[in-house]
């Protein structure tokens, strides 16, 4: 009687545990599909305002090794910018699709290999995300260095904003992410996120 009633007690733990896991991974399952919206959109952004700019139409003078230096720079920061996004799509797409396969039709134990995977790598498209956003921001002073070539001072005001906007953005992020921190002992470790 006694075995029984303790066989029922882990097939009944054994469930709940099953069913928390399926709830987080629904969990990052939307999180995924969300943060691949969003690089999406943050790519389309970066392509239009890449090729929509005026930097193409400008003449820049042969042989200036800072005006080409500064236009590499531009070109580099909005390729990286547009592809960063795109690569956090790619990934995201990967996961939702391969994450809940893996958790519902693999072995014992999958469903956690999977939880565990999905949580990791959705941290990791989320600082995709925000590395494009700040490789986006940094492509704004060489540009307007092109762009203004030949009176440096017209640029400054926007420069002033952009630096005011960013340090506004960083101090925003902290803020947020303090009040929303889960305490120690509830924080997923590196352990537990499949490192």
């Amino acid at each position: 009687m006694l075995h029984a009633s303790k066989r029922e007690v882990q097939a009944s733990l054994h469930n709940a545990l099953v069913s928390i896991e399926q709830k987080e991974l629904a969990y990052y399952f939307d999180l995924l599909q969300q943060l691949s919206t969003i690089a999406g959109q943050i790519s389309f952004f970066a392509i239009g305002s890449f090729y929509g700019n005026e930097l193409l139409q400008v003449d820049i003078k042969p042989g200036s090794a800072s005006n080409d230096a500064m236009l590499h720079a531009v070109v580099v920061c909005s390729t990286a910018a547009t592809m960063l996004p795109l690569a956090a799509v790619f990934r995201a797409t990967q996961l939702c699709v391969m994450g809940p396969g893996l958790g519902i039709c693999g072995p014992n134990g999958s469903m956690t290999r999977a939880v565990i995977i999905m949580r990791a790598e959705s941290r990791e498209v989320y600082w995709m995300l925000v590395a494009s956003m700040l490789l986006f921001l940094a492509s704004i002073v060489p540009y307007l260095y092109v762009l203004f070539r030949t009176d440096t001072t017209k640029p400054i005001p926007i420069i002033v904003l952009s630096a005011i906007g960013l340090a506004w953005i960083v101090l925003d992020y902290r803020r947020l992410e303090r009040k929303l921190r889960l305490p120690s002992p509830l924080r997923p470790t590196l352990h537990h996120q499949g490192r």
